[in-house]
């Protein structure tokens, strides 16, 4: 995982991915049909995961090579006011 702990966030929720969003559903219970992974994001979260990993690109710009997707994948969200469901 990236050395996001070195900014201050060492005390994410282990529910939440800044590149994949938020799980749906009860612990042991959760949304996912393909049985591989099922996010949520917010507008509001596309956001605040967009301003995180761009904070964190300044800090540690040797990761963009492989945020570049994740950071276009935020920023077209954005364009489009709109939030995001990934799922694999």
């Amino acid at each position: 995982m990236l050395e996001i702990h070195l900014l201050g966030f060492n005390e994410l929720d282990k529910n939440v991915s800044p590149l994949l969003g938020k799980v749906f559903g009860i612990s042991g219970n959760y949304f996912d049909p393909g049985k591989m992974g099922s996010y949520f994001q917010s507008l509001e979260q596309v956001n605040q995961n967009w301003e995180l990993l761009n904070l964190l690109l300044n800090e540690k710009n040797e990761y963009l090579p492989s945020l570049v997707l994740a950071m276009k994948m935020l920023s077209n969200a954005l364009d489009l006011q709109k939030g995001l469901y990934i799922t694999f």
